[in-house]
């Protein structure tokens, strides 16, 4: 799992635009509740998705199983929050990375509020 400073995340979408790579934004996140809220809205997961770790990981390897080619997830949490301290959320994330094939997670990892 990458971490990124805002002017990296500029330099990721470019880099990503120039070559043709999908990168699939999540806004959003203060805490792991609302983490789940911009996980489950970004990415359309059905009613059912449990809210927990465990959902959120068999949700995005669902997605990410589907997709072909390579692809970049990058996840710009809330500025000003402390969600990056969660431990457990930023596991499943490198999890995620881990098992995919052709898949990056960059985190952002602060930004102007």
């Amino acid at each position: 799992m990458i971490r990124l400073r805002p002017e990296a995340v500029d330099a990721l979408l470019v880099e990503a635009m120039h070559h043709h790579v999908h990168v699939h934004v999540v806004d959003g996140g203060y805490d792991r509740e609302t983490a789940y809220d911009a996980f489950a809205a970004s990415f359309d997961l059905p009613e059912h998705f449990g809210r927990n770790l465990d959902a959120l990981y068999d949700s995005l390897i669902e997605v990410a199983t589907r997709h072909h080619g390579a692809w970049t997830l990058l996840w710009r949490p809330t500025p000003g929050s402390d969600v990056l301290e969660d431990q457990a959320l930023l596991g499943v994330l490198g999890d995620l990375e881990h098992d995919a094939e052709q898949l990056t997670v960059a985190v952002e990892i602060a930004r102007a509020g």
